[in-house]
């Protein structure tokens, strides 16, 4: 029968074991705080390798944080930082598309630039996808055109570049309804531009503001109007309503040599086409050119 403990023993054992828990806390509260630390300076070097568009870095420090680092509060931006290095990855396109669907979808509750700009990414990267084409990826502008706000418009807009029947058919009421009702310029004038690319006809039904014909500066020219009238059918066979400031950045954007030849196809009838623009907001309304004949009458005119 083993002799009882004395009290000075059972102190002494009970006091080793405390030893053994504070040193075990130490270490833990040491080993955590050296790994707090290495991921605190690997988002650093990654962040620094974004700025410097080291993308071959980042890509490789984004899939060791993702691999060591499962629980980090980062993880979002890594993952996106991760599809941003693909997509500037000769011939990556595929891969990028996919991250930033990895992204999106394993953090849907993100919001932010940063999540709309994967969004904006994914179909931009699809859209030139298949314009070489490469067409695997057109659901993901077909499905972007299901989005809210400016993503689904964004999707609308690619999709009326594409020779994509279903696409364009699906984009053209998105873009008719932005080019009435946008209130930022740049994006109605982009939804218009699309509008004309599908079918120049359905241009006529963009409702214009009251402000763009009328008001303050009524008398310079906002809008350009073309109507086509079939004589034998009996009913108008074009209308176009487009506000001239939209004419002038339709021209910008044929490119320079195109812009080039209609220039000098002007100016060989003494036509200056900057010159041309600025006369017509500036003579307020007018008749432009009025033609009639048996079978249609044909007029343009400005207001």
């Amino acid at each position: 029968m083993p002799r009882p403990r004395s009290a000075a023993v059972r102190a002494a054992i009970v006091f080793a074991q405390l030893l053994v828990m504070v040193a075990a806390i130490t270490v833990a509260a040491i080993t955590s705080a050296r790994a707090a630390q290495d991921e605190g300076e690997l988002l650093r070097q990654i962040k620094t390798d974004v700025f410097d568009q080291k993308w071959d870095g980042v890509l490789a420090s984004c899939n060791q944080f993702i691999g060591q680092y499962t629980r980090s509060l980062d993880l979002p931006r890594v993952y996106y930082y991760k599809a941003q290095a693909l997509e500037h990855g000769k011939g990556r396109e595929e891969e990028a598309i996919a991250a930033y669907t990895d992204y999106v979808t394993r953090f849907p509750n993100e919001t932010g630039a940063l999540h709309e700009d994967a969004m904006l990414k994914r179909i931009s990267l699809a859209a030139g996808l298949y314009l070489n084409s490469n067409k695997k990826h057109i659901g993901v502008i077909l499905q972007g055109m299901d989005l809210k706000g400016y993503p689904g418009i964004f999707a609308a807009i690619q999709a009326s570049k594409l020779d994509h029947g279903p696409a364009r058919a699906k984009a053209l009421p998105i873009l008719l309804r932005c080019a009435s009702t946008e209130t930022d310029p740049e994006v109605k004038n982009e939804c218009l531009l699309g509008v004309l690319r599908i079918d120049p006809q359905k241009a006529g039904q963009v409702t214009t503001p009251k402000e763009a014909v009328g008001g303050p500066g009524a008398g310079t020219a906002r809008l350009i109007r073309v109507e086509v009238f079939d004589k034998l059918k009996k009913q108008v066979a074009v209308r176009v309503n487009m506000p001239l400031s939209f004419a002038e950045i339709l021209l910008d954007s044929l490119g320079d040599e195109l812009q080039q030849e209609i220039g000098d196809e002007l100016k060989k009838k003494g036509v200056q086409l900057n010159k041309l623009l600025e006369s017509i907001k500036k003579s307020g309304a007018q008749t432009i050119i009025e033609i009639d004949n048996d079978e249609q009458h044909i007029k343009v005119w400005i207001e």
